[in-house]
């Protein structure tokens, strides 16, 4: 994580910035959100790619009840002019397919690229990694200086790690395997 960084995540999908409400951009698909409080989500996904009814409407209900604001729109158009974060993910996940054969067309515009990231100066990158340079981000973005998304999969490391010496304990046999 950078040096002088007010900014606290936590795994990936998940923002907490103590003193100011944060500013996320969202781009391509993401199951699941949780909005801290305070927070403004904007999901930007192709059409037909959204979340579903009722993860929007338990979206609504979280951020009403937390002071947040979750808004999800099928373009770029209107995005508001500040963020803290810029976040994509795969847009193809290892042993799914999308319905439609053209949809590397349908995502093309959601692609996170310099001019991109150029429109929000104090924003970072992030991405769940492994990413698919050419794809769902450039390279200059991915590797370039505001890019925070191997710090974040380094940090996803340590919780795996904690989680596997945590099952590999015993743990009541919470975690033991199967005789």
């Amino acid at each position: 994580m950078r040096k002088n960084s007010n900014r606290k995540f936590l795994r990936h999908n998940r923002l907490l910035q103590p003193k100011t409400p944060a500013r996320l951009v969202v781009l391509s698909h993401m199951g699941k959100h949780t909005c801290a409080r305070g927070t403004h989500l904007e999901l930007r996904t192709p059409p037909g790619y959204g979340l579903t009814q009722d993860i929007r409407e338990r979206a609504a209900k979280l951020a009403a009840s937390s002071g947040a604001v979750v808004h999800e729109q099928h373009d770029l158009a209107e995005l508001p002019t500040e963020f803290d974060v810029v976040y994509t993910t795969r847009w193809q996940t290892t042993g799914t397919s999308k319905p439609d054969p053209n949809w590397r067309t349908v995502f093309a515009p959601f692609q996170v690229t310099t001019e991109l990231m150029d429109r929000f100066p104090d924003a970072v990158f992030m991405h769940d990694l492994p990413a698919h340079r050419g794809e769902e981000v450039v390279a200059e973005v991915l590797d370039g200086p505001r890019s925070i998304a191997f710090d974040q999969a380094e940090n996803k490391m340590h919780s795996a790690m904690a989680v596997l010496e945590w099952c590999v304990a015993g743990n009541g046999g919470r975690c033991a395997a199967p005789a």
